[in-house]
């Protein structure tokens, strides 16, 4: 699941959905060729709201793929280091939850946010 204001799912590939957005994606970093809307200028209850909404397609997404083939998932990869983390180690709590605990979760992060994580200390 990937998130676009633009597109829409997939007629012929069931493999991916899109996290549907009324507005750009929201990014971080002061430029950027494909959005200028930054996460601080959502207030808390809409970034709640939207991580929440990404947790629940997430795992509706995952519901409907798990009762198609039968079996769970074995991994849930989350790219970049804020957000989709976020979200993923919820999924990964929630699904523990439901008993669903064969899931692990894996965050992918690019070189430059590790450099700026480092910065922060």
């Amino acid at each position: 699941i990937y998130p676009s204001k633009n597109q829409t799912d997939p007629e012929d590939d069931p493999t991916f959905k899109i996290f549907k957005l009324d507005h750009d994606i929201p990014i971080c970093e002061s430029v950027s060729p494909n959005s200028s809307y930054r996460w601080h200028s959502m207030n808390d209850e809409q970034f709640e709201a939207y991580r929440k909404r990404l947790e629940d397609e997430v795992c509706a997404f995952m519901d409907e793929v798990e009762k198609k083939e039968g079996r769970e998932f074995d991994y849930l990869i989350s790219h970049h280091a804020f957000t989709n983390a976020m979200a993923g180690a919820q999924i990964v709590k929630r699904r523990h939850a439901e008993g669903k605990t064969k899931v692990k979760h894996f965050n992918f992060v690019h070189g430059t946010a590790l450099k700026m994580y480092i910065k922060e200390k």
